[in-house]
């Protein structure tokens, strides 16, 4: 499971399938799904930085459909001059590299929304954006995850997973751990200011996972990983 942590929630589950709590928001869980207030920090006007890319994880089944569905049921700037972007990497393919979309263009509309991987939301400073959105939905527990090897692969983190730091996830995963060339987990602090954090599989200081957040694996000695994540 994750942890709780300080102001940008690390998971923690304090009854199996009962309640998650997280400064800033919380998540509801059973076994019927998830209602999570997800903080969301906001792009700051001026000079365009990392600040404000939120790296987000989506329950596997929701009711959004596409990234448009997201933006409008989550109450994201999808009008105006200025809108929300959710930015997506190796999304339908493992190479496809990355992709954005604005939130009310023809294009979010048409982007599903695929189980298990992440996206990035920026939410601009303009009125009417909230730092905060409601995310719900519930577990497929049968979803696998396929890595290739040297792609980046932005995982969505399950919201009542066992994983409680990037150690547990590499183990589970079966990521290179050992020798001299490794797979890496990385996250963005959206900030401000923000700051990307990368560690080896099998260090001795890994990070704790957040809720809410996904991370980007990267395997850089297999061929492939496949397998299905554990959960409470």
């Amino acid at each position: 499971m994750i942890r709780l942590k300080s102001m940008r929630p690390t998971v923690a589950v304090l009854l199996a399938a009962v309640l998650i709590v997280a400064a800033g928001g919380a998540a509801v869980a059973s076994n019927m799904g998830f209602k999570f207030n997800k903080p969301l920090v906001l792009v700051p006007t001026g000079v365009v930085t990392q600040t404000g890319n939120n790296w987000t994880s989506v329950p596997y089944n929701n009711p959004y459909g596409t990234l448009g569905g997201f933006c409008t049921q989550t109450g994201l700037v999808s009008s105006g001059l200025t809108r929300t972007t959710l930015t997506t990497k190796n999304y339908n393919t493992n190479n496809e590299g990355f992709k954005t979309y604005s939130c009310g263009s023809a294009g979010a509309t048409a982007q599903a929304i695929l189980k298990g991987k992440m996206f990035q939301i920026r939410q601009p400073t303009v009125a009417g954006a909230t730092n905060s959105i409601i995310i719900v939905g519930s577990h497929d527990p049968a979803h696998p995850f396929v890595i290739d090897k040297l792609l980046d692969y932005w995982l969505s983190v399950p919201y009542h997973t066992t994983w409680v730091t990037t150690n547990d996830l590499c183990t589970q995963a079966g990521l290179t751990s050992t020798g001299l060339t490794r797979a890496t987990i990385a996250r963005l602090n959206p900030g401000p200011p923000a700051a990307f954090q990368t560690v080896a599989c099998g260090s001795a200081s890994p990070f704790n996972l957040v809720l809410g957040e996904g991370v980007q694996a990267r395997e850089p000695v297999k061929t492939q990983v496949s397998f299905v994540p554990a959960h409470y």
